[in-house]
């Protein structure tokens, strides 16, 4: 069974929050300050990237995928797709690929923070 974990993207002040920064500024203000509109909770997957690092809705991937062969030469190109939850289906999905490629993947950056590697 996965661990339900969240972080937040603080749209006043435009950082990312781990969980933990997410209820220390709630538990210090008192619950007063922030509003809903303040956090966009992103949900961790349960997976991790290829080099280990934790995939959350909102995160940007970035992997290889096999073309088909043209004559003996394997080729491969680059894709990339953005983590997001699908409420029909209840999964999450990376673009409109299925999740069962991630584990080959790298986190490039998030659509927050706009940094890509």
């Amino acid at each position: 069974m996965r661990r339900v974990k969240f972080r937040a993207w603080d749209v006043k002040n435009k950082k990312m929050l781990s969980w933990s920064e997410v209820k220390e500024c709630l538990v210090a203000t008192n619950f007063d300050i922030y509003q809903e509109e303040d956090f966009i909770l992103l949900e961790y997957t349960g997976i991790k990237d290829k080099n280990g690092k934790e995939i959350y809705e909102g995160d940007i991937l970035s992997w290889k995928m096999r073309s088909p062969l043209y004559g003996q030469v394997e080729k491969y190109y680059e894709e990339t797709g953005v983590v997001g939850w699908k409420e029909k289906e209840a999964c999450f999905t990376v673009g409109k690929s299925n999740f069962g490629f991630v584990h080959t993947s790298e986190i490039i950056g998030n659509i927050y923070e706009g940094e890509i590697k």
